[in-house]
């Protein structure tokens, strides 16, 4: 988007691939949505869905992939506007550089797993208002995983039976874990480590 609080923007990617070298901005001052239910997108460097106070972007992917490959840099949901990240179906985000869940005051993030996967070396936030909706679908540790993998995230709900993989690291959840109202169970996956540090209100078995 412009910088127009009136622009509106909607990307359908159904196949092929797309490669951004520079910074990825879904919702800059307007509204912006990409619809992936195939192909790839590739990033390699900042990546915000919501990016300025009062926009709004919706990222929903239900299947291909979402590659987003810089250490030093992080896929952002609500950076400092409205961001929602949508993951369903056989989708694969996977990030190299970390997933952050809103990044100020005006942020407002909400990343929604209904299945899929997503992969990252940690999941945190700087700020705003931050939810974690595990509906489904797997979070797995990627490489050089953190042993604070989740933190201040704020709210995280268990709807439905959901997976976390820790591979072979040992990671740590600091953030608490709210029932979803389904009942869901939470899976660890992997030969690694799973602490979940925070309070955990689930009724669902783990």
């Amino acid at each position: 988007n412009s910088a127009s609080t009136l622009g509106v923007g909607v990307y359908n990617l159904v196949n092929g691939t797309v490669n951004v070298g520079g910074n990825v901005w879904l919702g800059g001052y307007g509204s912006g949505t990409i619809n992936q239910t195939s192909g790839s997108f590739n990033t390699h460097s900042w990546t915000s869905i919501g990016r300025q106070t009062g926009g709004t972007g919706v990222w929903n992917i239900s299947g291909g992939t979402l590659n987003h490959n810089s250490t030093g840099t992080r896929i952002i949901v609500g950076e400092n506007g409205t961001g929602t990240l949508d993951v369903s179906g056989s989708a694969q985000v996977t990030t190299t550089g970390g997933l952050r869940i809103g990044n100020s005051s005006t942020a407002n993030g909400t990343v929604n797993l209904d299945g899929g996967t997503i992969t990252a070396p940690l999941v945190e936030t700087a700020g705003g208002s931050t939810t974690l909706n595990f509906n489904g679908g797997v979070l797995k540790a990627g490489a050089n995983a953190q042993l604070n993998f989740m933190t201040n995230i704020t709210a995280v709900y268990l709807k439905n039976s959901s997976v976390i993989d820790t591979v072979t690291n040992i990671i740590a959840i600091n953030s608490a874990i709210y029932d979803g109202g389904a009942g869901g169970t939470l899976t660890k996956n992997g030969s690694g480590t799973l602490l979940l540090d925070g309070a955990n209100y689930y009724p669902g078995r783990t």
